[in-house]
């Protein structure tokens, strides 16, 4: 178990289906961590309704209709379950399937929602780590040097996914609330008054700019970027946008959201970058190649000269 040093605690959960029916749950598996430490994994078979079962489910997870033929319902199974979730977060590695899994069970039992807020850990961890060639819960926890084996078992699929999730906070050293600011994303949630799902948030420029930190004692006066005004454009793929804005602000440059006269660098993100020698500008590329040709001494750059101002 990693060394987290963290004081989270929260579920980690997952579901295996019978067939292509997401409602058609046959195994529960839940792992509980507190104050940043493991404490138990538990696992329920459930008889899906009609004991039925597809081949290609049976092909991925091995459970078959004679494994849960005497299993409780998803009704029965629950109520042993739901405690230990109830008014936590719960994390899932892609939740857009857990987590619509468990609504369907939810509407076709007719039974009340749960109380409990969600994040989906497939989407944090290409976020917090983007260099994986595969973010598929066995080939993280591979990357990430966590030993596995039993993928396609609920149990030890939520012992993974938890581990995961400490991995996530470990590298961020942040709380819930960080990494939703941080990556973009606001958490989902199950209530007795509905279903919300996670969803990315739209983060501008300007907006960023208002959440970052002051630290005056990392400014470099020796730095090209030092009281310069620096504007951003396009789509960043080297590192988050939050990320190049807290490292220009911590040189001592000042992150802009607008293109004007006082602006030195206009620096669009690498995959757009391609836009500033083509006829398909955005209007900041525009004001800033309008205002070069009269004479401002401002530089449009790359994602990529930003990292080597920046000493990267």
């Amino acid at each position: 178990m990693p060394d987290t040093h963290t004081t989270a605690s929260f579920v980690a959960i997952d579901l295996e289906t019978a067939t292509q029916y997401r409602s058609s749950i046959c195994q529960i598996g839940i792992t509980i961590v507190e104050d940043g430490q493991i404490v138990k994994t538990i696992s329920h078979l459930v008889r899906p309704r009609g004991n039925y079962y597809d081949y290609l489910n049976i092909s991925i997870h091995g459970i078959r209709p004679s494994d849960t033929r005497n299993s409780p319902s998803f009704e029965e199974v629950w109520p042993l379950v739901e405690p230990y979730m109830r008014d936590k977060m719960v994390v899932a590695h892609n939740s857009a399937f857990d987590m619509y899994a468990l609504k369907e069970a939810f509407d076709e039992n007719r039974m009340q929602y749960p109380s409990f807020e969600h994040m989906c850990t497939l989407r944090l961890s290409r976020k917090v780590f983007p260099n994986f060639y595969s973010y598929t819960l066995d080939s993280v926890l591979s990357r990430l040097g966590i030993a596995f084996s039993g993928h396609h078992k609920a149990d030890n699929d939520s012992w993974g996914c938890a581990q995961i999730f400490l991995r996530c906070l470990e590298k961020e050293g942040s709380d819930y609330h960080d990494l939703e600011r941080k990556y973009g994303f606001t958490r989902g949630e199950f209530s007795p008054a509905g279903f919300v799902p996670q969803k990315s948030k739209n983060w501008s420029v300007s907006a960023l700019i208002k959440e970052l930190e002051d630290h005056p004692e990392l400014h470099c006066p020796q730095s090209p970027l030092f009281g310069r005004s620096i504007a951003f454009t396009g789509t960043f793929t080297q590192e988050p946008v939050w990320k190049l804005l807290q490292e220009v602000k911590d040189t001592g440059g000042v992150p802009s959201a607008s293109v004007g006269k006082k602006t030195s660098y206009l620096v669009i993100g690498q995959k757009d970058y391609w836009r500033a020698s083509s006829f398909m500008d955005d209007a900041k590329t525009e004001k800033a190649k309008e205002l070069i040709a009269q004479g401002i001494p401002l530089k449009i750059i790359s994602e990529n000269d930003l990292l080597d101002l920046l000493g990267k």
